[in-house]
């Protein structure tokens, strides 16, 4: 949008204009398209491992099927842990991951 844009310009965030905003419910079917295995992670960030074992501690065993997203802050980036099947955000790790 054209007006995105100029708003944009002003100093206003996108994430600051509801009208773009969606219901997280309607973004699940990209939202599991995109989400990569926590495995995928840890062998790309091994000295993060423990810090990965230690956010998703509370999920036993389950926690090696969970998968993950990046995540943009307003001045940080983190990662975003989910349950693989209903894609419910259940931790986070101040960890950039794009």
């Amino acid at each position: 949008k054209f007006s995105a844009t100029l708003t944009a310009l002003k100093g206003l965030p996108l994430a600051a204009r509801p009208d773009l905003w969606q219901p997280y419910a309607a973004a699940i079917p990209q939202i599991k398209n995109e989400a990569k295995p926590v495995a995928q992670l840890k062998s790309r960030f091994p000295a993060r491992a423990a810090d990965i074992d230690q956010a998703l501690a509370p999920f036993g065993p389950a926690a090696q099927s969970m998968v993950y997203l990046p995540m943009v802050g307003r001045k940080s980036f983190w990662t975003a842990f989910l349950d693989p099947v209903t894609a419910e955000v259940v931790a986070f790790l101040p960890l950039d991951s794009f």
